[in-house]
């Protein structure tokens, strides 16, 4: 039997198309290539014996050759049934290697999930949501990176990870914004600031304090503008920083009154300081940054999918 393949039907010996065999045929084939008895192929497969005969009978119909001969007693395989099985021996180890993929990709083994955070998030949100998705898939390779602002379009577009985790939505006209959740915006002050006594802060108890701020294009930055202006007071900046993370921790050690969102307060490791909640109505927005070409795995989609159950959608 020639090994030459082609689009169209082949022909048998005596010139006679030769029919399409199934896949279950093949798997019958090889369990009795493998097990060189009816009896143990049929237990392979998990059919009778009368079964598999007939099974052999109807691919040797299709093919239009003989698979098997019997002497004295025994099945043999015919020359052209040597052959066929080489290929049938490639078509399982694909099969195989097939399976063991597809088993990978959904345990996570030895599957890389990559994604870009902030840093307020990184230290926060992120730590609980994969504690939770590990448990999920306990072999997942993760890699985290801490994007700044100025490389959040290159991370995705170059796609270097699957999402970046933001307080505000990246403006690009290739990334798709698809907003997670909202926090609070707080006060954070030494634990023995006078502030300490409220049970809240309003932004007018802060028009004498030293106020720790931001780059005024920031996110957090465009926040504490935006709260002194709604409650018509100057805030007194004596300090500015870049990240909300250092801005709390200025704050617990008695520098000045910090107004961050809550996903930075609850990634503290060790709080020495206090905060209350901002009793004006002002909240940060959480967004999931994705590239509008690149889909999301099946990792990436259940992550947020738990930060969507974590964090709430509305106040």
């Amino acid at each position: 039997m020639s090994k030459g393949k082609d689009s169209g039907s082949s022909k048998t010996e005596g010139g006679r198309p030769a029919s399409r065999v199934s896949m279950h045929q093949i798997e019958v084939f090889r369990a009795l290539m493998v097990a060189k008895t009816v009896t143990a192929a049929a237990e392979i497969v998990h059919i009778s014996q009368p079964a598999l005969s007939r099974i052999i009978k109807r691919m040797e119909d299709r093919v239009g050759f003989r698979l098997f001969d019997r002497v004295k007693g025994r099945l043999v395989p015919t020359p052209e049934a040597m052959e066929l099985y080489a290929d049938v021996e490639i078509i399982h180890k694909k099969i195989d290697d097939l399976n063991f993929s597809i088993h990978r990709l959904a345990t996570g083994e030895d599957v890389a999930f990559r994604f870009g955070a902030s840093p307020s998030l990184g230290n926060s949100v992120v730590p609980r949501a994969l504690r939770q998705l590990r448990e999920r898939y306990p072999r997942l390779v993760v890699h985290v990176d801490i994007v700044a602002l100025n490389e959040l379009v290159d991370y995705l577009m170059l796609r270097k990870g699957e999402f970046v985790l933001t307080v505000f939505p990246i403006k690009h006209p290739m990334v798709r914004n698809q907003k997670i959740g909202v926090g609070r915006m707080i006060c954070a002050f030494a634990r023995d600031h006078r502030l300490a006594r409220q049970e809240t802060i309003s932004a007018r108890d802060l028009a004498d304090e030293e106020i720790i701020g931001f780059d005024v294009d920031s996110a957090h930055g465009r926040m504490v503008h935006a709260i002194a202006q709604a409650a018509g007071v100057s805030f007194r900046f004596t300090t500015f920083v870049r990240f909300a993370e250092t801005a709390l921790i200025l704050a617990e050690q008695g520098l000045g009154v910090a107004l961050i969102d809550e996903f930075t307060a609850m990634g503290a490791h060790r709080s020495i300081g206090a905060t209350r909640l901002l009793a004006d109505p002002f909240t940060l927005t959480l967004y999931a940054n994705t590239s509008l070409h690149h889909p999301l795995s099946a990792h990436g989609t259940e992550f947020l999918r738990i930060l969507k159950r974590e964090i709430p959608q509305s106040l």
